[in-house]
């Protein structure tokens, strides 16, 4: 019975694990998903699609539409086991904002053999001994640098980043980031003393060819052993221009409470009043991806549903409508309490005398209270 109750509990906990997350399907072909419909939005996604022949990992990119190439959010599937898998699956934890565009590019790549590896080894140690052997040159009885060893080391990096372009590694794709022994070795070459030569022996001199040699030696070990890896080239790619999200529904709610009102503050004395309220709430943003103080807020009017008195006796009602009519904002302190603030628009009336007839004035003063939403709320748009 034991075991039973515990099975139940992980299938439930599993159950509300995947429900967090929302199926797309990407249409290869088609270049669209979910036949055609918009893209659920605000909600974590899983993307889903066919494999096509060859391909061991598609790299997924979500941009902003229209605005370059920055990229909003990175993931990649990888058929780590393969096994030719014909579909695949993968978590997208970007929710994507409602009645929204997105460019969403589709990087699909393909598995390299070893002679197509050793080939493009070849190319990139090319490049970067070539580069060696042009920042450094005799210099009277030294040796000047194109750059300063630091900033020579980046550029090597980025001359290996871009001759990889097209290629990915099968994991987390991180920059390329040579070690420390190179920047060392440039400096070591800086330092060397060229006695001034002429003639034939300057030509053979053979003390910084040696050392540019020994510089290319480590860092065309190093590009080995970023290259003996697993690889896999670009084969091709699919781009989804401009697709839209789901609208999302906007929502007002009716909520009621209890609110203190100041009325007023002469010669010392304070008067206030106190009255249940009732009225409607609109938030300031429904999106679940806002800011927290814009989904716990909301813009509230209604009238409290008693009309109040000062310390004189005098009747202070409301305008239009005959009772105190408020607007302000209301703030969510806990799931069914929100705190209000804001103004109530009074009208009040003295009481005729002897002397003076009756009078009314209309003015404006704060107030404060707390109220609970009913569960009440109607969507509006589509």
């Amino acid at each position: 019975m034991k075991a039973l109750a515990i099975t139940i509990v992980l299938f439930l906990s599993i159950g509300h694990l995947f429900g967090q997350f929302t199926s797309v399907n990407y249409d290869l072909e088609k270049n669209y998903f979910n036949e055609g419909q918009a893209l659920p939005s605000e909600k974590p996604l899983v993307f889903s699609g066919e494999v096509p022949a060859g391909v061991d990992l598609i790299a997924i990119r979500i941009l902003p539409a229209k605005n370059g190439k920055s990229s909003l959010y990175e993931t990649s599937w990888i058929d780590f086991d393969n096994e030719k898998n014909r579909t695949y699956s993968l978590s997208v934890n970007y929710p994507l904002r409602a009645s929204t565009q997105y460019d969403i590019q589709f990087d699909f790549y393909t598995s390299i053999d070893q002679s197509a590896m050793r080939a493009l080894t070849e190319r990139v140690t090319a490049q970067t001994d070539a580069y060696i052997a042009a920042s450094f040159k005799s210099d009277g009885n030294g040796v000047k640098a194109a750059d300063k060893p630091t900033k020579m080391v980046a550029e090597l990096e980025e001359i290996i980043q871009e001759a990889l372009r097209e290629y990915r590694f099968k994991s987390d794709q991180s920059a390329i980031q040579l070690s420390g022994a190179i920047e060392q070795q440039f400096k070591s070459i800086e330092d060397l003393e060229v006695a001034p030569m002429k003639g034939p022996e300057a030509e053979t001199n053979p003390v910084l060819p040696n050392a540019i040699k020994e510089a290319q030696v480590i860092v065309r070990k190093e590009v080995e052993g970023i290259l003996n890896k697993s690889w896999s080239k670009l084969a091709f790619t699919r781009y989804v221009d401009d697709y839209p999200t789901t609208e999302k529904k906007g929502s007002f709610a009716v909520n009621v409470g209890y609110g203190l009102v100041y009325l007023d503050d002469k010669n010392d004395d304070i008067s206030y009043d106190n009255a249940p309220y009732a009225g409607l709430s609109f938030p300031l943003s429904n999106s679940t991806i806002a800011p927290r103080f814009l989904r716990n807020a909301s813009v509230s009017m209604g009238i409290f549903l008693d009309n109040f008195s000062d310390n004189k006796g005098n009747e202070i009602s409301g305008l239009i409508v005959g009772r105190p009519f408020f607007l302000g904002l209301d703030y969510k302190l806990f799931e069914f309490v929100h705190f209000n603030l804001g103004a109530t628009l009074l009208e009040k009336t003295t009481a005729a005398t002897a002397t003076e007839p009756e009078f009314k004035d209309a003015y404006i003063r704060p107030f404060v209270g707390l109220s609970a939403k009913i569960d009440l709320s109607v969507g509006l748009g589509k």
